[in-house]
């Protein structure tokens, strides 16, 4: 990957950690989640899913609404820009597939589930995370 892929890519990061920090301070002052919507949480009373295998298809990137556990939501703001500092092990892999989004394209599909017309990550929250930075739409 050509060097100045990566230090743009790394640009993008602080930009992305930028805004994460400033909506999550924003959120929070108002009382606010700050994080990412947990679907863990939100089923936790009623414990009533169903899982029914789909297949692979594009989703809107509104209709993602937040992640599957707990521990990932404290890696990204409500928004899916990352919170944590540069120099980070999450920071160089964000930057490694900014960098491949840049130069390639993301092809690697996520998984999710959906609950409520709504989408919560299992698996992928970093390709979220650079695919909204960008404004992609699916």
């Amino acid at each position: 990957m050509q060097a100045s892929v990566k230090h743009t890519a790394r640009m993008e990061y602080d930009n992305a950690l930028r805004r994460g920090k400033r909506e999550y301070s924003t959120l929070t002052s108002k009382g606010e989640r700050g994080t990412l919507v947990v679907l863990d949480e939100l089923t936790q009373e009623s414990r009533i899913m169903a899982y029914v295998k789909q297949p692979t298809r594009e989703i809107s990137m509104n209709r993602i609404a937040g992640t599957y556990t707990s521990a990932r939501a404290r890696s990204f703001s409500a928004g899916f820009m990352p919170l944590y500092d540069s120099g980070t092990e999450f920071a160089g892999k964000w930057i490694a597939l900014c960098a491949a989004h840049m130069s390639e394209g993301l092809r690697d599909p996520i998984q999710v589930y959906e609950y409520m017309w709504n989408y919560y990550v299992i698996e992928g929250n970093k390709r979220v995370s650079v695919l909204k930075y960008f404004g992609a739409p699916s």
